[in-house]
C-alpha cells in the first residue's frame, strides 16, 4: 500500500530534452535546446536554454554549479549563526538513496545533486542535518536534539522530504 501511494504521488523532477522541463529550487522551467555546439546553459523567463545537443551533460553541469553556490552560502550562514565549526569541503554527487553524507574525519559534506530540484526549506534541512553530524555522528536522540536547536519544526520538513522521495 505504501509503495502504491508513493507511485501515485510521484512526479518526475526533470525531463532532459528539447521542450522538456526541470524543477530548479521548486520552480518549473522549460528546457529549450538551440544546438550551437556551445557548452552553455542560460536561464531566461522560466526557461533553461541549452546551447548544445548533449542536454543532460550540460544541464547537470549547470545545476551542480548552481547547487554548490547555494549550499556554500547556506553553510556559511549556518556556521556563522548556529555552529562552531570550520567550513567543510563541499561535494555534489548523484546518489540513488540519500540526500547527503557527512565525513567528519575529512571535514567534508557531500550532497545529492537531486536537491537542486527541491524547495529551499528542504535543502536547508539537509544542510543542517549533515552539519549536525559533525557534533553527533549517528542518528541518536542527541543528534535530533542538535537538529531541533536549529530547526524546531524539523519533523514536518523531514516528512515533506520523505514524501518528495529521491
Amino acid at each position: 500500500d505504501k509503495l502504491v501511494k508513493y507511485l501515485d504521488n510521484y512526479q518526475s523532477k526533470f525531463n532532459y530534452c528539447h521542450n522538456g522541463y526541470l524543477y530548479l529550487f521548486g520552480q518549473y522551467y522549460q528546457i529549450i535546446v538551440h544546438d550551437l555546439n556551445k557548452n552553455q546553459v542560460v536561464v531566461k523567463d522560466k526557461q533553461l536554454i541549452v546551447y548544445h545537443h548533449q542536454v543532460q551533460k550540460n544541464v547537470e553541469k549547470y545545476l551542480k554549479a548552481v547547487l554548490t553556490k547555494y549550499i556554500t552560502s547556506r553553510i556559511d550562514y549556518w556556521l556563522k549563526n548556529s555552529f562552531n565549526l570550520k567550513m567543510p569541503k563541499i561535494e555534489i554527487k548523484k546518489y540513488k538513496s540519500r540526500w547527503g553524507s557527512c565525513y567528519p574525519g575529512q571535514n567534508k559534506v557531500s550532497f545529492n545533486l537531486a536537491l537542486v530540484h527541491l524547495d529551499y526549506e528542504l535543502i536547508d534541512y539537509v544542510i543542517v542535518h549533515e552539519l549536525c553530524h559533525f557534533i553527533q555522528a549517528n542518528h541518536s536522540a542527541k543528534f535530533y536534539l542538535e537538529v531541533a536547536k536549529r530547526i524546531p519544526d524539523y519533523q514536518i520538513i523531514q516528512r515533506k522530504l520523505k514524501e518528495v522521495g529521491i
